[in-house]
């Protein structure tokens, strides 16, 4: 790419478009729900199985009532779910202490778990999401249970958030 204009070339097709808009990186350690929590490669991937069978699209969250974090499968279509099935995940806090509000974020099943298997076995993974930004996974490339000391070998991985559509809700 030069400049703001993107240039393509395939034999003897050639196209040129013009670029207008900035794409920012959302910011998720200024974000006051971010929430992280821990994760063995083993358990999470294990957890991420079953929810393919089950769920096109997972949501890690925290329910600030019940004060804790999962991983569950959403529904994306027009029914309500008649069940709830939650992985519930071990939480860090951080400096600036638990979210004042319920956070909760969903992504593609297929996606996260192709992430998830990427990693080596018996790594610890941290998870830090927030409602509308992206997840960010992060372990050490050495594997083990590095990353809760700052690795100086961390891997990172992010993965857009999925749009769920508002379900409606009878009363």
């Amino acid at each position: 790419m030069l400049g703001r204009t993107l240039h393509a070339k395939v034999d003897t097709l050639s196209q040129s478009v013009a670029i207008d808009a900035a794409v920012e990186k959302p910011d998720i350690e200024s974000s006051p729900n971010t929430i992280t929590t821990y994760h063995t490669q083993d358990d999470l991937a294990h957890a991420l199985q079953y929810f393919t069978e089950h769920a096109a699209v997972v949501a890690f969250g925290y329910d600030t009532p019940e004060d804790v974090c999962y991983l569950e499968a959403i529904t994306t279509g027009d029914a309500t779910p008649t069940n709830t099935t939650r992985y519930y995940c071990p939480r860090e806090q951080r400096e600036s202490a638990v979210p004042s509000e319920s956070v909760r974020a969903a992504f593609a099943t297929p996606k996260l778990r192709a992430l998830v298997e990427a990693v080596p076995p018996d790594t610890l993974i941290r998870a830090d999401y927030t409602d509308t930004f992206p997840l960010r996974l992060a372990w050490d490339l050495t594997g083990g249970t590095g990353i809760e000391q700052g690795t100086l070998t961390e891997a990172t991985a992010r993965l857009a958030p999925y749009e769920v559509p508002d379900i409606p809700t009878t009363e």
